[in-house]
C-alpha cells in the first residue's frame, strides 16, 4: 500500500514547498482524489 501521506506530500512538492492558498474561513485544504465505487456513494 502507499504511505498514507505520499498524496498530500506531492501536492506540497509539486507547489515548491507551498500549500495552497486559504479559502475564505481562513483553513488550507489538500485536496486528496476520491474515487467512489459505486454511483450510490457519490450521493
Amino acid at each position: 500500500a502507499a504511505p498514507l501521506l505520499l498524496l498530500p506530500s506531492i501536492q506540497v512538492n509539486i507547489r515548491a514547498g507551498r500549500f495552497p492558498p486559504a479559502e475564505s474561513n481562513g483553513v488550507r485544504y489538500l485536496m486528496v482524489p476520491v474515487k467512489a465505487r459505486h454511483a450510490e456513494a457519490v450521493n
